[in-house]
């Protein structure tokens, strides 16, 4: 499955990645992760106007929401 390869590409790191950096792991726009955060089907961490992401709770979510086609 795409979303294994992302994980495995991952690997062990923990770290917080904008919403640009998220687009591009994953394989969708901008606009379309902002639309998924209104929606409630992705989760983020907010500091201050940063927006921020853990990749692997992401590809989590949009898996489990079915939107996992890009990822």
């Amino acid at each position: 499955m795409i979303s294994d390869g992302v994980a495995e590409r991952l690997g062990n790191q923990r770290r917080l990645v904008d919403r640009p950096q998220l687009a591009e792991i994953v394989g969708l726009s901008v606009a379309t992760i902002d639309r998924r955060i209104r929606a409630g089907k992705i989760s983020c961490i907010r500091d201050g106007r940063r927006v921020l992401f853990d990749p692997a709770v992401t590809i989590s979510e949009l898996a489990a929401n079915g939107g996992a086609d890009h990822v």
